[in-house]
């Protein structure tokens, strides 16, 4: 008898440590008729109801309304009386007929001799949880605890025997199978992990000595080696003569909060890292200070002996920069990814290689382990960069011992790449647009300069020979007019030049290809130019095939960029200089090549040399002229003909060499078709009408047509053209697109209205020359489109083609 009042004495210190420690829950028991036998504090703050007025109620009136009706509480309390517990989330009533949200768990109650005598049931409120659903990190770990926290672990520990016992779930936390007897301290020391043992004893010792609360957490080591994080609390609950002789406690796992606790300490770890690289990165705008930047701060950071980036470009891991602890050997330098095995294996891998000891690893070789110990790498990461299925960079960090790198290091190695990628390629953008804008304004410049020479000779010509009359036998009237003449070709060549450059640049070049004898195209270029390198004094020497070469191309085209490239080498040849022409085959290729033993290319001008509005020298006093532009024009116009262009020197002083390669067709027999009356053109005398509002122009391109041998009728304004179509009725009409108050295109779409005017030939005379402004014009109902200024030596054969094709 007296042994079975000690007991129930202990289980009741028992149950109200148990609600001590837990005062955020309510706990109650009730009989098998449900009705409430115990109700702690937190069940009073929960549900409203005083331990006085809730004693002997049935348990049903905690459920709402409808859980009622349904039977919930009597299913609940079935479930835990044959299954050993139920659970539960649902809406509950409190006192006032307020609701709140609750988790509990309900068991059975055992009484001294291990019989049912009721159930207990511990709950938690879920009411904020629930109604907001807010997902953070925080309100989570609650929800977890809050579940996790049911399942109590409870211990009694009889400090005389040092006999401890444990309820089932405190076997179960410790993955153990359940015991009728008791168990010893060592008992719960053997599943407590090395590390925290000694910290548990002492504060066991303490809470026993000075009777204080034995309040930690730790790492528990279950019976299948697997580990967990418990809480644990307790004191001590009875005293004989100031002599401690018994301590009681709980225990509950709290891995889920442990672990959601080290993700956000991880997430904060990272977003510091980055945050403090971005502020470190923004204010810079040079690849290299990018590079010096992420690897002294990502080397900090990490606490690695040594971090580079380098970069990968043309077949080279290029380290320009590195941060490292003293007396490491530096791996500054351009290491060839063929010659250097080490970093072909980094790019070849394709995703992050870590290694944690090179003398223990398996991931890469022996003469890559013999490497890496003479540069004191022993464990690292190296992340290489993939862009378009190509290496562009490599993150890399080492240490000079052993280190195990962990799954956020690896991660945040991966971001930190991407964004010195993203970094260093930012700051090449942006300086590329720096240099585009340097180069327009050196081009605008020099546009100004090279139109105006031309300009200054015409103007101080024709003025010249108005003060002269012609009369000084120096610079007589032809030899101002070629003189003249010359420069007014120069002029042409210039607008040319900007044309072709925008057109091709924007598709607007359409290019009439057909099979052409490359051979016959150089030899023609060569010597339509050879007056130029004549009268410059430079030589140039051709070297051709004695068989065809056969490409699909434009023949015009193609002699344009021939000569672009004579022109080049004349230009930047010395006089006396030579050029030198060849033009040979290679499997499935004709290889052009023009050479000229002149000034050279530096090398840092070759890469760029063919891109717009680069000039080896845009200084006030360079002493070649010329806009640049002809070398880009070469290079679109090649690579229109899918072909490509090299330019190779040795350096200033050493001549340069430009090759072409294109395309060849096979060299099968070609018959042209026989040529026809509609291949040939005739020139036809008539009579012209010319409407310009230009009248210095007008009165000279009339001359100038009179002489040629037609009868012109010339007017100024639209209103005048109309009405001169009208009553002279002219062969053809030459009509300006550009006229005041009524333009050329309303002027000839009122002319296509008449009767009479539907079958008058009407040629476009403009300055715009683009493929839109052809269109507008043949939409407008012209017959021809030509551009100022008139090339008279064609424009006989336009003005019979015109009328031909209108008859």
């Amino acid at each position: 008898m007296k042994r079975t009042v000690q007991e129930t004495r202990q289980q009741a210190v028992q149950q109200r440590l148990i609600l001590e420690a837990a005062k955020d829950y309510a706990i109650y028991t009730t009989d098998l008729e449900h009705r409430i036998t115990s109700w702690n504090a937190g069940a009073e703050a929960m549900l409203g109801y005083t331990e006085a007025e809730i004693l002997g109620q049935l348990a049903d009136v905690l459920y709402v309304a409808g859980d009622r009706q349904r039977g919930i509480p009597q299913s609940e309390a079935q479930k835990a009386l044959s299954e050993g517990r139920a659970e539960n989330e649902r809406w509950h009533s409190r006192r006032d007929g307020s609701q709140f949200y609750g988790s509990g768990v309900l068991t059975p109650l055992l009484g001294e001799a291990g019989q049912v005598i009721g159930l207990v049931k511990i709950m938690r409120d879920l009411t904020a949880q629930k109604r907001t659903e807010v997902a953070m990190s925080t309100s989570e770990r609650r929800l977890r605890l809050a579940i996790e926290a049911t399942e109590l672990a409870t211990w009694d520990w009889n400090l005389l025997t040092d006999e401890v016992h444990w309820n089932e779930q405190h076997f179960r936390l410790f993955g153990m199978e359940s015991r009728p007897n008791t168990v010893g301290p060592d008992d719960f020391l053997s599943h407590v992990h090395p590390d925290d043992q000694d910290r548990l004893i002492q504060l066991l010792r303490e809470a026993i000595t000075k009777r204080s609360v034995y309040d930690t957490e730790f790492c528990a080591v279950l019976e299948d080696g697997s580990q967990r994080w418990m809480s644990g609390y307790g004191r001590v609950t009875e005293e004989v003569n100031d002599q401690p002789v018994r301590m009681n406690g709980v225990m509950f796992d709290i891995s889920q909060r442990r672990r959601a606790e080290e993700s956000l300490r991880q997430l904060e770890k990272r977003n510091s890292f980055l945050l403090q690289l971005s502020d470190a990165l923004r204010p810079l705008a040079d690849p290299i200070s990018i590079q010096e930047t992420v690897t002294q701060t990502t080397r900090n950071f990490f606490g690695a002996d040594r971090c580079y980036y380098s970069l990968v470009e043309e077949g080279n891991a290029i380290i320009k920069r590195e941060a490292s602890r003293p007396n490491i050997p530096s791996v500054v330098g351009v290491y060839p990814l063929n010659q250097f095995p080490f970093f072909q294996a980094l790019v070849d891998v394709g995703h992050p290689f870590v290694v944690d000891s090179v003398h223990s690893t398996t991931l890469i070789d022996a003469e890559l382990i013999r490497q890496c110990i003479h540069l004191q790498v022993i464990s690292f990461i190296a992340v290489p960069v993939i862009k378009n299925n190509k290496p562009v960079g490599i993150l890399f960090m080492s240490q000079c011992e052993p280190r195990h790198w962990s799954e956020l290091e690896v991660k945040l190695a991966q971001e930190t790449a991407e964004r010195t990628w993203s970094a260093v390629e930012r700051a090449n953008a942006n300086e590329a647009l720096s240099q585009t804008a340097r180069r327009k304004d050196e081009f605008i410049a020099m546009l100004g300069h090279e139109l105006r020479n031309p300009l200054a000779v015409l103007t101080n010509t024709l003025f010249y020979l108005q003060i002269t009359e012609g009369q000084d036998e120096s610079l007589s009237y032809p030899a101002g007019i070629s003189r003249m003449s010359r420069q007014v070709q120069h002029l042409s060549r210039m607008v040319d030049d900007l044309l072709d450059v925008s057109r091709i640049r924007q598709g607007k070049i359409k290019l009439q290809r057909q099979r052409i004898d490359l051979t016959q195209v150089v030899a023609q270029t060569i010597e339509a130019v050879r007056p130029l390198f004549k009268e410059q004094n430079r030589s140039v020497a051709v070297y051709l095939p004695s068989e065809p070469l056969f490409v699909n191309g434009d023949a015009t085209r193609l002699a344009q960029v021939l000569m672009n490239l004579l022109v080049n080498g004349a230009k930047y040849t010395n006089e006396g200089g030579h050029v030198w022409v060849s033009l040979t085959q290679e499997p499935d290729h004709v290889l052009l090549q023009v050479e000229d033993d002149g000034m050279g290319i530096p090398a840092d001008e070759l890469r760029a040399i063919f891109d717009v509005f680069v000039q080896g020298n845009t200084s006030l006093d360079r002493p070649h002229g010329g806009l640049g532009l002809g070398l880009a024009v070469v290079k679109q116009l090649v690579e229109s003909h899918q072909g490509r262009i090299e330019a190779l020197s040795a350096g200033p002083g050493q001549g340069s060499q430009f090759i072409v390669w294109l395309p060849q067709l096979t060299a099968t027999p070609f018959v042209l078709p026989p040529e026809t009356n509609k291949n040939k053109t005739t020139m036809n005398y008539g009579r012209v009408l010319l409407v310009d509002d230009n009248k210095e122009l007008t009165e000279l391109t009339t001359k100038i047509m009179q002489t040629l041998g037609y009868e012109v009728h010339a007017c100024f304004s639209g209103q005048e053209g109309i009405e001169a179509a009208e009553t002279w009725q002219p062969d053809v009409m030459l009509l300006d697109i550009g006229l005041p108050h009524l333009d050329g295109y309303a002027v000839c779409a009122y002319i296509r209205q008449q009767p009479w005017g539907q079958s008058l030939p009407i040629i476009a005379l403009t300055g715009y020359g683009q493929e839109a402004d052809k269109q507008r014009s043949w939409s407008a109902g012209f017959d021809a489109h030509l551009l100022k200024p008139i090339d008279y030596t064609a424009l006989p054969g336009l003005i019979s083609q015109t009328i031909a094709a209108k008859k």
